[in-house]
Order: C-alpha cells, then sequence, then structure tokens
C-alpha cells in the first residue's frame, strides 16, 4: 500500500509540473501586461525548456544526498517561489527569471524524481507506472491550461502566477507527506569513473549516438512550437476564444495518446521504422498547421503534432534500450535529453520572432518541417538494432 502512495505521489508532482507546458495561455495577456513583442515574450519558455534539461542533468546528484521528503519540499517552495517573482514584479526579466529559469529548474529535477519513484516502488510494473507518470505531465498541461485561462480572464496573468505559486506550496507539502509516509528511496548506479571521457559524452557508440541526437533534436522542433505558440496559433487564424483556449489542450490531449500508443507499438516495431514513424507525423502535422484554412483544421494539426511529439518520448527511449540495453536507459536518455533542451532554446523563440517580422506562422513552421525532414534522413542511416526479447 505504500509503493501506491509514493505512485500517486510522484504521479502528482508531475502533474505539477505540466503547468510548464501550459505557457502559450499566457503569451497574448502577459505580452500585453508587459508591453512586449511575442518574440521576446517566447524567451520565457526557451529559457524554461533550457533550465528543465539543467534540471535532468543535476537531479542524479540529489537523490542519495537529501531524503526524498525534503527534496520534493525543497522543490515545491522553489516552484512557489518563481512563480512569485514572475507575478509579483511586472517586468519581462522577473517573468523570465522566476518562470523561466527557477520554476523551470526545479521542474527539471522534479520530472527526474517522479520518472524515479514509478522506477523503483513496484519494479514489476515499472514501465507501466513510468508511462502514467509521463502521461501525467501533459495532463497536467490541459488541467493549467483550463485553470489558468480562467485566472487570466478574471485577476490577470500576473496574479495568475501569484495563484498558481500558492497552489504549487500547498500540493507541494501534501507530496512530501505522503511520500516520507511510504518510506520510499531513491539510489542511482554511480558512474563508472574509468569511463573514457568521449564515451561519457557520445557512449560507447558515438555514430549511434550521434544520430540519434540529430533526430531527436530537429524532430522534437515540431513539439516544442506547437506547445508553446498554441494559443497564438490559433489566434492567427481567427479562432474564438473557447478555440483559442483548445491549442495547448489539444496538443497535450495529442502528446497522452501518442505517448502511450507508440510506447505500446514500438516494442512490436523494429527501432528505425518507430523512429521514422514519429518524425514523419511531426514534419507533416507541422506544416499543416500553417497552411490549414480555418482554426478547427489547424487544432486538427496541432493534435497531431502532440501526438507525434508524446510518441517520440517512448519511441527514442525503447531505441536506447534496444541498442544500449535495459541498465543503461537512463544515463544515456539523460544524455540525449540536452538535444531537446537546445531545440527548446531556440525553436520558441525564433518561431515568435518570425513571427513578429511577417505576422503569421507559415514560413517558421515550413522551417520546423524540413528540420523534420532531415531528422527523417539522419534516422534513415540507424542501423539495425536488437529486438525487444533480446534487449531485456
Amino acid at each position: 500500500m505504500r509503493m501506491y502512495i509514493a505512485i500517486g505521489a510522484g504521479v502528482l508532482l508531475n502533474m505539477c509540473f505540466g503547468l510548464m507546458y501550459a505557457w502559450s495561455v499566457f503569451i497574448d495577456s502577459l505580452g500585453q501586461e508587459l508591453d512586449v513583442g511575442r518574440g521576446l515574450i517566447s524567451l520565457v519558455f526557451s529559457v524554461g525548456i533550457a533550465s528543465l534539461t539543467i534540471g535532468f542533468f543535476i537531479s542524479h546528484s540529489l537523490y542519495s544526498t537529501v531524503r526524498l521528503s525534503y527534496l520534493i519540499g525543497a522543490l515545491s517552495t522553489a516552484c512557489a517561489l518563481g512563480l512569485v517573482l514572475a507575478g509579483a514584479i511586472p517586468r519581462l526579466e522577473a517573468v523570465i527569471i522566476g518562470f523561466g529559469g527557477i520554476f523551470g529548474l526545479a521542474s527539471g529535477v522534479g520530472y527526474m524524481v517522479a520518472l524515479q519513484i514509478a522506477a523503483n516502488a513496484l519494479a514489476k510494473r515499472a514501465g507501466l507506472f513510468t508511462g502514467i507518470t509521463v502521461a501525467a505531465f501533459a495532463a497536467g498541461a490541459v488541467i493549467f491550461s483550463k485553470l489558468c485561462t480562467v485566472g487570466i480572464e478574471t485577476i490577470g496573468a500576473r496574479n495568475t502566477f501569484l495563484v498558481a505559486a500558492a497552489v504549487m506550496a500547498a500540493l507541494g507539502l501534501l507530496i512530501a507527506i505522503a511520500l516520507a509516509a511510504s518510506r520510499l528511496s531513491i539510489q542511482l548506479p554511480r558512474a563508472n569513473e574509468r569511463e573514457p571521457l568521449i564515451e561519457r559524452v557520445l557512449t560507447v557508440h558515438p555514430k549511434i549516438f550521434l544520430l540519434l541526437w540529430i533526430g531527436f533534436a530537429f524532430g522534437c522542433l515540431a513539439g516544442l512550437v506547437g506547445m508553446s505558440h498554441a494559443t497564438g496559433i490559433i489566434a492567427a487564424f481567427g479562432g474564438s476564444s473557447g478555440e483559442i483556449l483548445l491549442g495547448p489542450i489539444t496538443i497535450n490531449v495529442g502528446y497522452i495518446a501518442g505517448g502511450i500508443a507508440m510506447g505500446w507499438s514500438s516494442d512490436r516495431l523494429p527501432v528505425k521504422l518507430g523512429v521514422v514513424l514519429v518524425l514523419a507525423i511531426a514534419g507533416v502535422s507541422i506544416l499543416a498547421v500553417g497552411f490549414t484554412g480555418s482554426p478547427i483544421q489547424a487544432l486538427i494539426a496541432l493534435g497531431f503534432v502532440g501526438v507525434a511529439y508524446g510518441g517520440m518520448t517512448a519511441v527514442y527511449a525503447v531505441a536506447i534500450r534496444r541498442f544500449y540495453g535495459r541498465e543503461t536507459v537512463g544515463r544515456i536518455f539523460g544524455r540525449l535529453l540536452s538535444a531537446w533542451g537546445v531545440a527548446g532554446l531556440l525553436a520558441p523563440w525564433l518561431a515568435g520572432v518570425i513571427y513578429d517580422l511577417e505576422g503569421e506562422y507559415a514560413t517558421a513552421v515550413t522551417y520546423v518541417a524540413i528540420a523534420a525532414g532531415l531528422a527523417v534522413l539522419a534516422s534513415l542511416a540507424l542501423p539495425r538494432a536488437k529486438h525487444a526479447v533480446e534487449a531485456k
């Protein structure tokens, strides 16, 4: 029973961090409140993605040195303080530091804590609970998209940050108490100090890792642009307030569906086919986003962008398992996430800059679709991987 309490706490923890992917509902209102353009306001999400990535990398050093309940308490406090900073000071710099920097960094550490909870609580069903925990991040984004939209319409964007800070603090306390009651502890294997530097960076199979890195970096551009600009995209097509709200909800629902579907099917498909499939869906769907004729069509296209984006997480995790073995998935996937961090730092900002210059998203999504095509080409060069049964 205690382990199920721990898993529930991990799921709730990851739902809290889903606020990061609800960012697009803040773009228009916050831009007006701070009197800044789409390009500058998009820097917040870019910094947030970079901070998440840093959080992924530093999280492993905290699990074995800090008691889990204390760590969650510290992370929730940091999240709350970051949101207070973003809401209390009417400057773009405060939002970048508070939401993008502090909240993003704490969320990155917390995200990996949640995954480790799922992997450690019930080892025999770790795969199932890991999938549920990953989906919880997107589910949190759906919930926060709705709640924050209501808050923005009622009290404004900055005050909504302040309310979110109180919510984070309260939920963090609840999660910390639950984890303390579960008595769950997390330990990670120590890195091999004799491992050559080149292998620490590029793994024992540098060519494979570089091909995976390029494919993931270029492929996730579609999802990052869609997530960060969902409301702006629907608004650009003249969508109603209800349709605009559906933008981030649709792409996050697609993310959940794609993660579950590709997680299930990736054990039945060759690695190369699974990778190429999600990248192709990403390229076609993001291109459709920019050239549809109505808000409804754009919403459908965004849904498929979400499917591809969610599917990438599952497919690339399976690819690493097939190429490197089960015991190295966490360590190598952490390195691969640097591709996601680089893409996240650049894509949302550049898409916003291009929109400010041209007043539409067609050019930006065309570049993203071309990048997805390059990702497909890189992935076609991957060698044959072991079958799922062989990789166990």
